[in-house]
């Protein structure tokens, strides 16, 4: 699958009634198939994803601190739609919806808000205006 199947898939979770728990991370359905009514947290979205699209992945979900060993590092000039992104300061990690472009550059992640999986800016989302960690690309 290609970048924007990522953001296609992230995207088709965002029209499902999720919340966020990190006691119930793993609770997203079947692979490919999210379900209505699920949770993840971050990171588990970020894997549930990938796995959904066919990349890369641990057997089961990976935690923000761990995720960099499925994928490619890479500098924001390289990044596009459909990378990953990670803050390990305060941890939390997304996808990108657009090339890296400074603490505006829009991505979709779950986060604990009324609407977990949301869109919106890096800086709103993660708090800060540059990821302490890095880029990435998913693996196929």
């Amino acid at each position: 699958m290609a970048d924007d199947d990522i953001v296609s898939f992230a995207k088709k979770v965002e029209g499902k009634n999720w919340s966020y728990s990190q006691a119930n991370r793993t609770n997203f359905g079947d692979i490919g198939k999210p379900a209505d009514n699920g949770s993840a947290d971050c990171s588990s979205f970020v894997w549930y994803v990938l796995k959904s699209c066919g990349y890369q992945t641990s057997d089961s979900p990976w935690t923000t601190f761990s995720v960099e060993t499925y994928l490619n590092r890479i500098s924001a000039e390289y990044t596009k739609a459909g990378d990953i992104i990670i803050n390990n300061d305060n941890p939390h990690t997304g996808i990108l919806l657009e090339k890296w472009k400074g603490p505006d550059t829009k991505v979709i992640n779950c986060i604990d808000r009324s609407k977990a999986v949301c869109e919106g800016t890096y800086q709103n989302m993660f708090g800060n205006s540059n990821p302490s960690t890095g880029y990435y690309q998913a693996k196929k």
